[in-house]
């Protein structure tokens, strides 16, 4: 029960400052509180005043930073109209639109009985926000890389703005995720501390196989071969490296003739493997044998021939004092002692050579033939001298024994058949004359027999 006095004039001033509102709700409000209240307060009054005043919340704030909340005051006793002055600044039952906060309502009756209460609105936020992850997601690892770098996105919502979203385990999008399983859990929480999270998995799995390379394949003609043997690798685990094939055969072994596949394995510790091979091909090479050294004279040409052994080309040096360098069995004309070499190539180009010594006797002294059988049987058929080389340039004849001349020459190369004017001389003995400017006159028998015995 409230004592009051009439107070018509008083809440008129009071409707009057509130509608001048100070320009500043927050001033009349403190001005309300601290003057105006206490005043009404404290009159005296001999009438007696029975209204009372009840509030309520009615909503709450939704959110903080809003100001939609909502309270209203229900006066009872006292004597209809009422007459409502929040410390807001509404007159109305019901106030709007309200942050948080406390606020004061004046109701006043018909009589100019007052009474007074305070509300306080409060935010009440009870609505977790949602967080949303990916799904799980398998992958393979990155190339030549023991992890993936893997993207994703987490989004959260909430009914009032200004949630945080936080990682509390596993990596950021755009890491390299390593091989094996990473969870990754994320936390959203508004400003009234509710909250949600969500987790997921990247499972990365090392699906690369290891690496092995083998060196090229080799061709050669050494039997003895040599080579690095290839060893393998692998981005993510230890691995072994083995021969698989031709077992007892290395690096620095003598391999067969012929095509010989080598193969390794590597295997990882995952038991991932992967196989190399490369051919190691032996030619076979030729072989060349000439034989023991040779004695001649520098008037004698000998023939090389050389035993060959899959033999495709060769050539013989020095050239100079052969009839023919490339052939496999030339004559040689030298005049000193000359060694010969045969180099020869196989189809598969493996070569080989051998040489051989040509002594040469050198003569100085002429010794003609006394004797030839022109027969024709292709064995001393013309008269010969034993180094023709010495009558270059000397005149040489023969004579029949009545002193006329039946062959006539400058120099000489042993092709007299014994014909004259290319008929064949009777078998008789005959004699040559060989003359050389500055040298004694050379002359004596020869004899010519045709009958083949």
């Amino acid at each position: 029960m409230v004592h009051c006095i009439p107070t018509h004039r008083f809440i008129k001033k009071i409707n009057a400052i509130q509608k001048m509102r100070f320009n500043n709700p927050l001033f009349f409000r403190a001005f309300f509180l601290t003057l105006l209240l206490p005043l009404i307060f404290n009159v005296a009054n001999a009438q007696t005043c029975n209204i009372s005043i009840t509030t309520v919340v009615d909503n709450t704030v939704s959110c903080f930073g809003l100001s939609d909340g909502q309270a209203t005051a229900s006066a009872t006793g006292g004597t209809p109209a009422y007459t409502y002055a929040w410390s807001n600044g509404q007159n109305t039952a019901t106030a709007t639109n309200l942050a948080t906060g406390t606020y004061t309502v004046i109701i006043s009756d018909a009589n100019s009985c007052i009474d007074s209460s305070s509300v306080t609105v409060v935010v009440l936020d009870n609505i977790p926000p949602v967080v949303t992850c990916p799904a799980d997601i398998d992958t393979s690892n990155d190339l030549d890389q023991c992890s993936a770098v893997i993207n994703y996105t987490v989004s959260s919502t909430d009914n009032c703005s200004g949630d945080t979203l936080l990682q509390i385990s596993g990596l950021a999008s755009g890491s390299a995720f390593p091989i094996g399983t990473t969870v990754n859990t994320f936390v959203a929480v508004d400003a009234s501390g509710n909250s949600d999270t969500c987790s997921f998995e990247v499972v990365v799995a090392d699906t690369q196989l290891p690496v092995i390379i083998c060196p090229p394949s080799i061709t050669q003609c050494d039997p003895l071969v040599f080579f690095d043997a290839p060893v393998g690798f692998d981005a993510c685990a230890a691995t072994s490296t083995i021969k698989t094939n031709a077992f007892g055969l290395f690096s620095g072994s003598e391999f067969p003739l012929g095509t010989t596949t080598i193969q390794y394995r590597v295997s990882d510790a995952k038991g991932a493997s992967q196989t190399c091979s490369f051919d190691i091909t032996v030619f076979e090479p030729p072989s060349v044998e000439i034989g023991p050294d040779i004695q001649t004279t520098d008037a004698d040409p000998v023939q090389l021939q050389p035993i060959l052994t899959n033999y495709g080309t060769g050539e013989w040096s020095p050239a100079f004092s052969l009839d023919d360098a490339f052939i496999e069995d030339p004559v040689a004309s030298p005049i000193e002692t000359t060694t010969y070499t045969l180099n020869v190539v196989s189809p598969d180009g493996c070569e080989a050579s051998d040489s051989v010594t040509v002594f040469v006797e050198v003569i100085t002294e002429l010794v003609p033939t006394t004797l030839f059988t022109p027969n024709g049987d292709g064995r001393n058929d013309t008269w010969t001298l034993n180094k023709p080389a010495l009558v270059n340039g000397c005149k040489v004849a023969v004579f029949n024994r009545w002193g006329n001349p039946v062959f006539e020459t400058t120099g000489y190369d042993n092709s007299w058949d014994g014909t004259e004017n290319g008929n064949p001389l009777p078998e008789a003995t005959y004699y040559y004359v060989i003359e050389c400017d500055g040298q004694s006159e050379m002359t004596g028998p020869v004899t010519i027999l045709r009958v083949k015995r």
